[in-house]
């Protein structure tokens, strides 16, 4: 049963090489798809952009609160920080249905000589570097969570609740999306 397996894998991968370029697979010349991917993110910040230098990549999220930084408590800091998760995830969420948009297009109008799986491995390349940059962008926020935290006198471990919703988020957009192209492509 193994061997059915791979060979039937390897034989898809050859179907795959022998219709595209191999070396295309593997990056991402899309310009529309690395539009989407590589805008930034606008995350909430109650402080007047003097960080010029973060500016051109992403705004790092401050608590909107208008209180005072001795009058915080430990949740209210990390209450703020979930909102700003929820926020960065309807973001992701919006990126992830353009992608969707765009790879359904591309292939209803079978503009590639593309197959299927031609077109998983392009989108999925996308999704991956998508999940770096959102990651990357978590954990900044997250860092600026755990500097506040410490600086109000509190121990930054307790971030770790963000983190562990994060993964949780994460999970859980994973599951709904499959479920959408398995139904969108009817697979």
């Amino acid at each position: 049963m193994k061997k059915l397996a791979l060979t039937g894998f390897l034989f898809l991968c050859g179907v795959v090489f022998y219709y595209t370029d191999p070396m295309h697979l593997f990056s991402l010349a899309d310009d529309k798809l690395s539009d989407i991917i590589n805008e930034d993110y606008e995350i909430d910040s109650s402080e007047d952009s003097s960080n010029s230098s973060k500016e051109h990549h992403q705004q790092i999220m401050k608590p909107s609160n208008d209180i005072s930084s001795e009058d915080k408590s430990a949740q209210s800091i990390i209450d703020s920080y979930t909102s700003t998760l929820h926020n960065l995830k309807k973001q992701v969420e919006d990126k992830l249905d353009k992608l969707l948009e765009e790879a359904y297009q591309e292939y209803e109008q079978g503009e590639d000589a593309t197959s299927l799986p031609a077109l998983y491995l392009k989108y999925n390349q996308a999704i991956q570097e998508l999940e770096q940059k959102t990651d990357q962008s978590f954990q900044e926020v997250y860092q600026e969570l755990q500097n506040e935290l410490e600086a109000n006198g509190y121990d930054p471990g307790k971030a770790e609740s963000v983190k562990e919703e994060y993964e949780k988020i994460k999970k859980e957009t994973r599951s709904v999306m499959t479920e959408r192209v398995m139904e969108k492509f009817e697979v």
